[in-house]
This record gives C-alpha cells, sequence and structure tokens, in this order.
C-alpha cells in the first residue's frame, strides 16, 4: 500500500513512557486512539484534498476543467474510494493509503505509464506529475488533534 506509516518515534522519555504501554490495557488505549487519528486521515484525504477536476458530468452537464497544479484532482472517485486504513502494524502504527498504482505519482510526483488497448492495438503514452501530496496534508492537519485523541481515550478507559 502507498501512503502514509504513522509510527511514534523521537526522545528517548517517549520511548520510555511507550514502553510502558505494553500492558494490554494501556495498548488498548493507545490502538484505539491510532484507529481514530487513521480513521480521520482517511477521511480529510478522501474529502478535504481530493477536489474534482477533469470531466465532470455528463450530456449537457458536463464540464471539463484542467489539473489543478497544487491540488489532486479526481474524476471518478476511485483514488477518494481507495484510501483506506490497514490496522496491521496495530497496536504501536497505523497505515493509512492507497492501493492504486498511480496514487504514489501524485502524492510523490513522476512519471506515470499506462497502456490501453484499442480496436487496432495497443496505445502507450507517459504522463509526468508534479508532487500533488493528499495524505501527507492530511496527516499533518490531523496531527494536531492527536493529543486531544489520545486524552479522550485514556479518560474512557478510566471513566472519567
Amino acid at each position: 500500500m502507498a501512503g502514509v506509516r504513522v509510527i511514534v518515534r523521537g526522545v528517548p522519555e517517549l520511548h520510555a513512557q511507550l514502553a510502558k504501554l505494553r500492558s494490554p490495557g494501556n495498548a488498548r488505549i493507545l490502538s484505539r486512539a491510532l484507529l481514530k487519528s487513521a480513521y480521520e486521515i482517511q477521511r480529510v484525504a478522501a474529502r478535504e484534498k481530493i477536489i474534482r477536476g477533469g470531466v465532470v458530468g455528463r450530456g449537457k452537464n458536463r464540464t471539463e476543467t484542467p489539473p489543478h497544479p497544487f491540488r489532486v484532482t479526481s474524476r471518478s472517485g476511485a483514488l477518494r474510494r481507495s484510501i483506506a486504513v490497514d490496522r496491521g502494524p496495530l497496536p504501536f502504527a497505523v497505515e493509512v493509503g492507497s492501493n492504486l498504482r498511480y496514487a504514489p505519482v501524485h502524492e510523490f510526483g513522476g512519471t506515470y505509464r499506462m497502456t490501453r488497448r484499442t480496436k487496432g492495438g495497443t496505445t502507450s503514452y507517459t504522463a509526468t506529475y508534479p508532487a500533488r501530496p493528499f495524505l501527507q496534508p492530511a496527516l499533518d492537519d490531523v496531527a494536531k488533534t492527536f493529543s486531544d485523541l489520545f486524552a479522550a481515550e485514556i479518560k474512557k478507559e478510566l471513566a472519567l
């Protein structure tokens, strides 16, 4: 899965505090807080960081807009729908990303090669895209609220 992996790293004091979380109850608190954060990253990336664009609508309602220079535009909504949460690394990490092969090209920039079948054979083309991240900005937005989510889970566990 191409995406953002959230892992708590850093200061030795933080590692010492996290070592105390290895008991099942404390790991459960961290897991729930990480999952809530991951689902919020998924929501923000899909709804706020990817904008509608390209060919939109049909018939008289059809409009075509050029790609946005700084934000990812979505024609079909496939990229939005592909953003998923991988709970596998829990309790101390969680992954949010997309399994679409063009997602990393939009997130980090680069060249994308595509081959299409046509009646006369196949047509290949390449397109180069600038970096237009949608996961990292979502992570940055949600990271500001992680301590609040964590505190809420501690209160819930302690029934305060």
